[in-house]
Order: C-alpha cells, then structure tokens, then sequence
C-alpha cells in the first residue's frame, strides 16, 4: 500500500506480561509504511496507539518479538547490506548483530533467546534454506 496510511502485515506478533501466572497480551507488533517507508511498529491489540519503534529511513522488516518479551529481533538494510539487528520492545538501543545479505525473510527465536533462526535464499539458487544464527557471536550456520 502507499503512503496513506497503508498497512503491510505479513504477521502480528504478541508483546506479553505476566499476570496472576499467565501471559496476558499488551501489544502487536507489526510492519507498516505509513510513514513512507516499511517500519516497525507497535500498538495496543484493539489498534489504537500505534509507536513507530524503529524510525529509520530505512527498509525495516520481519520483526520477532523474543520469548521473554524483551527484544525485538527484525532484518533491515539500514547500514547497507541487509543485516538481523535486535531492538528493546519499546524500539531503544537497535544493534546490528549480523550482516545477512542472503536473508530473505522470516526471523524466529529460539525459546532460551540464544539463537535466530532464519530464511536464507542462497544467490542464484531457487531454493531456500534455515540458518542459524548465534546471536553471542554473529555465526550464522
């Protein structure tokens, strides 16, 4: 969609908290080019209150909320070549973790929050594999 106010959605994922010993979503997380350029963006389940939390100029995309709710992992080109970065939930402190220019999309992590599992497209190959990524050390296997 343009730029009025599209919305490109591919997935929304859940930002919980614990209450009373279950989680209890508070916010989706999602992609939008509303702003003219794919970012990142949170908002309450009902829609309302929606935060650009990646607002860079950047194409930012494929966003995965970690299991403890914390980080946000998402694949951007913001400092060329594609690359994974990681984000707190609430869009603070965005690191690059990996330069991944094979990616494709798709990012998912692992329960204990140690590794992302991803979508590579190998140049020049019509097939796509898993890679791994070990977030301590940026290997991608």
């Amino acid at each position: 969609m343009g730029k009025g106010g599209g919305l490109l959605v591919a997935g929304a994922l859940l930002i919980t908290s614990a209450c009373a010993s279950a989680q209890v979503p508070e916010r989706i997380v999602y992609v939008s080019d509303r702003d003219g350029n794919r970012e990142i963006y949170s908002s309450l389940l009902d829609g309302s209150d929606p935060r650009n939390l990646s607002e860079n100029p950047a194409r930012d995309q494929a966003p995965t909320v970690s299991a403890d709710g914390r980080s946000i992992a998402f694949l951007s080109d913001r400092t060329g070549p594609l690359g994974v970065w990681v984000m707190a939930r609430d869009g603070s402190d965005p690191r690059m973790v990996a330069e991944t220019p094979d990616a494709d999309f798709g990012l998912d992590w692992s329960p204990d929050g140690r590794l992302l599992a991803m979508t590579i497209q190998r140049p020049g190959q019509g097939t796509h594999d898993i890679g791994l990524l070990e977030l301590e050390t940026g290997e991608i296997t």
